[in-house]
């Protein structure tokens, strides 16, 4: 039984709960990041990242390849897009983070990125849209699985 409807499973519930609160992190962590706010910005997208790919990944590939939607690849194939796009979107994530401790200048509580920190805005945009894309394809997974 569900929490989010009565026939999911507590596990594809947990999952779409908890990216969502990721997603509620990476806003909230990006407008920290536009304050200046380095140090908090670093730790809620560190923190972000780690409960996306130490916890909530590993639980939806375990479902991807337990059989619940169909004989994998076959039935259950509407997982591949998702699955790339997170592959992507976790090695964007690692080399955003690494950029982001590498390049900085602090200057009073406040920290700014200098001209060799460019990059890291640049890997971070792309990773917030990937991201994105992985978010929004989980959930067009979850409402054409378990919402008819």
């Amino acid at each position: 039984m569900g929490i989010i409807t009565s026939n999911t499973p507590l596990a594809v519930d947990a999952v779409i709960i908890g990216e969502t609160v990721v997603a509620v992190l990476l806003v909230i962590a990006f407008l920290i990041a536009r304050k200046h706010q380095g140090r908090n910005h670093h730790l809620i997208m560190l923190g972000a990242f780690l409960l996306d790919e130490l916890i909530l990944k590993p639980i939806m590939i375990i479902r991807a390849f337990d059989g619940t939607s169909g004989a994998f690849p076959w039935n259950g194939s509407a997982i591949l897009p998702h699955l790339a796009i997170a592959v992507v979107m976790t090695m964007l994530g690692i080399a955003t983070i690494l950029l982001g401790f590498r390049h900085y200048v602090q200057k009073g509580k406040k920290m700014f990125l200098p001209p060799k920190g460019k990059m890291h805005k640049i890997i971070g945009y792309a990773f917030m849209v990937s991201w994105l894309a992985s978010y929004l394809v989980g959930l067009w997974i979850f409402g054409s699985i378990w919402l008819g």
